[in-house]
């Protein structure tokens, strides 16, 4: 049975030891308000500025974090647009940027993260991003971006696998293909944290189940929870303002309080 440090459980655990297949990928979304160490990650005012910065934003909120582990002998991650999850749900249109934290050395042998270059520039992709599993069960990882590559006119795309070193950080645009092959070692564990921002006046594009007419599409199950009711807009209890330049709301007042209870854990990895 998992336990968290705040006693609130992530919006979504994606393993159970001794339920789980050994070879699944591990991952919990929304680990900022179960622990703290993750939330000192997600919600340090540096990294939303350099989100914002990257995307010509005058701040950033968070929308979720994904904490991964890939341990060795893992099976792969599928391909997939963030937009397909996340970006559909928000105005305006161009509203997400993921930041990539990894937490230990990446390259393509222990199943580091591997992009599909130029795809957020490929057209008529949308339509196969519903096909795209996360948790894949297929042998073959790229599968579905090879087709979106085929769908674009692309008969040949690159992808790529950088290598990383633990504390370095990946930046990568709402609509660019993503994902990652096994972790083929026997020793050397993938683990990361990711943050995926929001610029700080977006707002829901879609309506809650509770309010939607018959056949109307909704905002995803994740994020329908934190709407409110008959508006569009985002609460900060549920999606903090991490960094915003005026005239846009400032960083969110509670989350310097909520870091502080961070601080005993960090100071010796600080010493």
């Amino acid at each position: 049975h998992a336990r968290f440090q705040t006693g609130v459980y992530p919006d979504e655990l994606h393993w159970r030891g001794g339920i789980s297949l050994p070879t699944a990928v591990r991952e919990a979304c929304n680990v900022w308000k179960s622990d703290a160490v993750i939330a000192a990650a997600v919600l340090d005012e540096g990294l939303g500025a350099a989100a914002a910065e990257v995307a010509g934003w005058e701040g950033a909120r968070l929308a979720q974090d994904d904490v991964i582990d890939k341990p060795p002998g893992t099976g792969p991650v599928g391909y997939h647009m963030d937009s397909s999850y996340i970006s559909r749900n928000f105005t305006p249109s161009f509203n997400s940027v993921t930041v990539w934290l990894a937490l230990d050395d990446t390259d393509s042998s222990n199943g580091g993260l591997e992009y599909a270059v130029g795809s957020h520039l490929w057209h008529n992709n949308d339509s196969l991003a519903p096909a795209a599993a996360f948790h894949t069960s297929s042998s073959d990882h790229r599968a579905v971006a090879m087709a979106a590559a085929s769908a674009a006119g692309v008969p040949n795309p690159e992808f790529r696998c950088p290598t990383l070193r633990a504390g370095d950080a990946l930046v990568h645009h709402q609509d660019v293909w993503h994902g990652s092959p096994p972790n083929s070692t026997t020793d050397r564990p993938r683990r990361a944290v990711v943050g995926h921002y929001l610029p700080p006046q977006a707002a829901f594009a879609l309506p809650s189940p509770l309010e939607a007419a018959p056949g109307e599409d909704t905002a995803s199950y994740i994020y329908a929870r934190y709407k409110h009711l008959g508006t569009p807009a985002l609460d900060e209890a549920f999606f903090p303002v991490v960094h915003s330049t005026p005239p846009h709301p400032p960083r969110s007042e509670w989350i310097d309080k909520y870091l502080r209870r961070a601080e005993p854990l960090l100071a010796p990895a600080a010493a």
